[in-house]
């Protein structure tokens, strides 16, 4: 079976768009992803759910302070769940500290930023050359197939 990497913009997109043609695409894959992405995936779904209601971007500290005042609480938390149901079909895998060291030299050579080269480090470390994702930087990096 082909393994398949899910970046956080995928998910992102599947939540708030609530596009999943990509997903449709991916059936017959094995999916994984990694707690930092669901992080980041999370963090966002949160964020563009505050702007969306207030109808403005907002700076990270904006929109902590919307969130902790319940704005769009409904819409968030059922955004939340649509993301759970996402990943309850996603294998979590965890990032090691040698993923974190490896992502260093990944960064260098691929000229990625952090996130982007710890998810190249756990793929490479799990055997996954294929990723979903809409980030462009993945492109440059060898060896790796990305789905789009």
């Amino acid at each position: 079976m082909k393994r398949c990497y899910v970046d956080a913009n995928v998910l992102v997109k599947a939540v708030i768009e609530r596009d999943t043609s990509l997903f449709e695409r991916l059936i017959g894959y094995e999916l994984f992803t990694s707690v930092l992405t669901l992080e980041e995936a999370m963090y966002k779904v949160i964020a563009l759910t505050v702007m969306e209601v207030e109808g403005r971007r907002l700076g990270a500290f904006s929109v902590k302070e919307k969130y902790r005042k319940k704005v769009a609480k409904d819409l968030i938390e059922a955004r939340i769940k649509a993301l759970n149901e996402i990943v309850s079909r996603i294998t979590v895998l965890s990032p090691t500290k040698e993923d974190f060291e490896y992502a260093k030299e990944i960064a260098s050579e691929y000229k990625l930023l952090p996130n982007d080269a710890l998810i190249v480090a756990v793929m490479r470390r799990r055997g996954i050359d294929e990723i979903a994702t809409f980030d462009e930087d993945f492109r440059r990096v060898s060896g790796l197939n990305v789905v789009r």
